[in-house]
């Protein structure tokens, strides 16, 4: 016969594995079902308030074909979003108030050399972006998974000086300055 405190231990025990299974289970409800957000590949950032924005500057916004931004005369046109740089995928490190931007990705790999990002030719080449009558002359440092073709990501000091920060998404238009790289 089982003594009367481990009786009395065992179902305080019994007790407590029941609690430690049931309650986890009331608060994460595993038997509904849960529909993950719709997501949309061609978004220009990972902010969702912005992430289903379409780009009304670029002629095909979800292309990978660099051709098809709307190049113009004033340059090309596109969408200004801005994102937390460091280490770019031309090998620089830079920090959130330097000048430099990441250009999408369709026009980035189109200059690839061989296979590695370092040794784009684009890679500190620099720009003019212009927004809202103002302008700014920034250094290609990185690659823009998410930018549609036109598109271009900013470090956020850079975007502070053309647009405020709670914008997110904004119209650019940019333009390559000399020594121009080839094939753009």
């Amino acid at each position: 016969m089982v003594p009367r405190k481990l009786s009395i231990l065992l179902s305080a025990f019994g007790i407590i594995a029941v609690i430690a299974t049931v309650v986890p289970l009331a608060i994460t409800k595993p038997w509904q079902k849960k529909t993950p957000p719709p997501t949309d590949p061609n978004a220009a950032n990972s902010n969702p308030q912005y992430s289903y924005l379409p780009n009304p500057y670029s002629q095909n916004s979800g292309s990978s074909n660099p051709q098809n931004a709307a190049t113009t005369p004033q340059g090309t046109r596109g969408q200004m979003t801005y994102y937390a740089p460091g280490l770019g995928a031309c090998g620089i490190t830079s920090s959130a108030n330097d000048n430099i931007c990441a250009i999408g990705h369709a026009l980035y790999d189109a200059h690839n050399l061989d296979g590695n990002p370092n040794h784009n030719p684009l890679c500190g080449h620099r720009i003019r972006a212009t927004h809202a009558g103002k302008s700014l002359v920034l250094t290609v440092v990185d690659r823009c998974e998410a930018c549609a073709a036109g598109d271009i990501d900013l470090s956020p000091g850079a975007f502070g000086q053309l647009e405020d920060l709670g914008m997110g998404r904004v119209p650019v238009v940019w333009t390559w300055l000399e020594p121009r790289p080839e094939g753009v």
